[in-house]
């Protein structure tokens, strides 16, 4: 009897299935066409014509309207003290249950005292140690040599004992030469190790514990990546990529004054060039003088606006001459505008905040033609999340062709993936796992093997198959498991 083939059941990729993946997975290119574009002099938020144009970014040109950049400065700052908040509480309980802890292991501590005062402590432990060394003591009691080696040990720790000296290292001290900086370290290595064991016995009952659905078991935010303490938050630039991402604030807003022209009805105004008249367009590049904000076509700035590399000759006063080689004046209102150089103090320089005098290019969409701008979006992906760090890239980093190849350690990585997804069900590697605690895309999650064991879905899971997992998902091929060293491994060879 025939059946029907599946899109599992060949070796290899279909035609259709090469379309499917092309349509959902991957790297995602279209060509915009001129009613994609926005005209010129809009604002990247309201995406209408700006009113009270500002530039909000002195550096990169981003156009917007004046009420639409404090509105979006005002609520970016709020989701900022909303973080910080965030981070406060959150280092407040960590502080909160380390303090608990602390305190469990002191008490745990004390009550181990006194049980081992009363002798109560470790006598199982110590009946088993007699019980595995009672055939070598009676053996060694036959033999004359190891009777007086017993009880030469006996007499050198009743000596010991009668002048109150105990074993620091190796070395035999009196108990009032211990300092206190010994006797602190003792105490708080005690206190760690105590605190491991209570950790450890939460692990195993919580692991323990079915019900799933009560607060204590439900996950939390406790297990995300905090935020430094030292990172500052500021404003980023809604009209900026991931890869131009860059801060912006009310400072540095350069107000844009453009010269208008009204049409013959009078119905419509165009913003023109104050040089040559010519509308600014999408395909004529508009260049912004700061910080007086005049806006001037870049032919007209090349043309008028070079600053001079040469003394005139017809010039009276030759030390006016002098002054003024090298100096950028604004066409319309004769400003200085000549670019300074930044200040080596970042520190001084973020004080000041200043907007520092030069051009900038104002920021324009394309014009659907292949010469004015780009005409085709892209968006980046990766195709799958079971691909390999070294076949992703990055490129301009590594040279070396025969690195990028294809071999046996791309499956070691594809099957740590798999694994990692039969043990908790999810994805290691994900585009929805990006936040501000783990600011990484889907690639540079992968490159830089970015993922973590959230509770409680990795509770039950034991530390052998996090440490198979962790030696397969490693970034550095040479350093990466070979599949019969996987099939090697003691958590594959544990018998059920």
């Amino acid at each position: 009897m025939a059946h029907s083939k599946r899109n599992t059941s060949l070796p290899h990729f279909t035609s259709y299935e090469r379309s499917l993946l092309r349509t959902n997975w991957g790297t995602q290119r279209t060509r915009l066409s001129r009613e994609s574009f926005l005209p010129f002099g809009s604002c990247q938020l309201c995406l209408q014509p700006a009113r009270a144009p500002v530039v909000a970014c002195a550096t990169n040109g981003d156009l917007f309207c004046r009420e639409c950049a404090i509105n979006d400065l005002l609520a970016q700052r709020k989701e900022i003290k909303r973080l910080e908040r965030e981070r406060e509480e959150s280092a407040r309980r960590s502080a909160e249950d380390e303090a608990r802890m602390m305190e469990e292991a002191r008490v745990r501590e004390l009550k181990e005292f006194e049980l081992i005062s009363m002798g109560l402590e470790g006598s199982k432990q110590e009946n088993n140690n007699k019980k595995r060394k009672a055939p070598t003591m009676e053996k060694d009691a036959g033999n004359g040599n190891g009777k007086q080696e017993m009880e030469a040990k006996i007499d050198a720790a009743t000596e010991a004992f009668r002048q109150r000296e105990v074993e620091v290292n190796g070395k035999r001290r009196k108990v009032f030469e211990l300092s206190e900086a010994e006797i602190a370290r003792y105490a708080n290595s005690e206190l760690e190790r105590l605190k491991k064991k209570i950790e450890m016995e939460r692990a195993e009952a919580k692991s323990a514990l079915p019900s799933f659905w009560i607060p204590s078991e439900t996950p939390g935010t406790e297990n995300q990546v905090p935020l430094r303490k030292n990172l500052k938050l500021s404003p980023i630039c809604p009209a900026s990529t991931k890869e131009t991402r860059h801060e912006y604030s009310l400072k540095t807003l350069v107000d844009v004054h453009f010269t208008e022209e009204k049409s013959d009805s009078g119905e419509s105004v165009s913003r023109i060039c104050p040089s040559c008249k010519k509308s600014l367009t999408n395909g004529l590049k508009a260049m912004l003088t700061k910080p007086c904000g005049h806006v001037i076509c870049q032919p007209c700035v090349t043309k008028f606006m070079t600053p001079e590399t040469t003394i005139d000759p017809h010039r009276t006063n030759q030390a006016e001459g002098e002054a003024e080689i090298g100096r950028m004046l604004c066409y319309v209102c004769e400003t200085d505008i000549t670019p300074t150089k930044p200040s080596k103090n970042k520190h001084k320089e973020e004080k000041n905040n200043k907007i520092r005098p030069g051009l900038v290019e104002i920021k324009s969409e394309g014009t659907g033609f292949a010469k004015g701008g780009s005409n085709m979006a892209k968006k980046q992906g990766v195709a799958f999340q079971y691909i390999a760090p070294e076949i992703i890239g990055p490129w301009e980093v590594d040279q070396d062709s025969r690195k990028r190849r294809y071999g046996f350690g791309v499956d070691v990585w594809s099957s740590g993936v798999v694994l990692y997804i039969c043990l908790c069900g999810f994805q290691p590697f994900s585009d929805e796992l990006y936040s501000m605690g783990l600011p990484y895309t889907l690639a540079q999650q992968i490159r830089l093997a970015k993922f973590s064991y959230p509770s409680p879905y990795w509770d039950p899971v034991g530390d052998p198959a996090l440490e198979l997992i962790d030696n397969m998902l490693t970034v550095d091929a040479s350093k990466r498991l070979s599949a019969s060293e996987c099939l090697s491994h003691p958590w594959m060879c544990e018998q059920p």
